[in-house]
């Protein structure tokens, strides 16, 4: 008779495929880094996790289960690693995996560099031509947005 424990791991093995050493993942994900997940019951829990603590345990609370082939969406117990945030982090400095996306470089940028030169010569506070809201409508983001340019927090150029 089948366990629990032998459902799970045959339910992450008919989502994933391999990928030279890696077990990729191919059913829902869940975050913006594009972790797998899988429905247990009622919670939707993380692919990888769960692959780690079917292999090889249970997952301390204060510990993150870190990929070593640093692809979010491998399933392969074998390239599963417990450690800190700090270890985390530390992995990712070491790899170079911290490059930034600030400016036109960030998928999400609604502005190019020259705009925002535009906008901080152009900018006067309280102004209904120049000020943080008709500029923000004329470029597409928000008077907040605008702001946060003025004040140096955002494109710093």
């Amino acid at each position: 008779m089948a366990t629990d424990k032998d459902v799970l791991a045959a339910r992450i093995k008919a989502k994933s495929v391999p990928d030279g050493e890696c077990l990729i993942w191919t059913g829902s994900t869940l975050g913006k880094h594009k972790y797998g997940g899988l429905k247990v019951g009622r919670t939707m829990l993380y692919a990888h996790r769960l692959s780690y603590e079917l292999s090889k345990g249970p997952i301390p609370e204060e510990m993150l289960v870190m990929h070593t082939c640093d692809r979010p969406a491998c399933v392969n117990p074998d390239h599963l690693v417990l450690g800190t945030q700090k270890d985390n982090m530390d992995d990712m400095y070491a790899k170079g995996r911290n490059t930034p996306t600030q400016g036109e470089i960030n998928g999400k940028a609604k502005l190019t560099s020259e705009q925002v030169e535009a906008i901080r010569m152009r900018f006067v506070p309280y102004c209904r031509i120049n000020g943080g809201g008709a500029i923000g409508r004329e470029f597409g983001v928000t008077a907040q947005a605008i702001s946060s340019i003025i004040r140096g927090e955002s494109w710093k150029l």
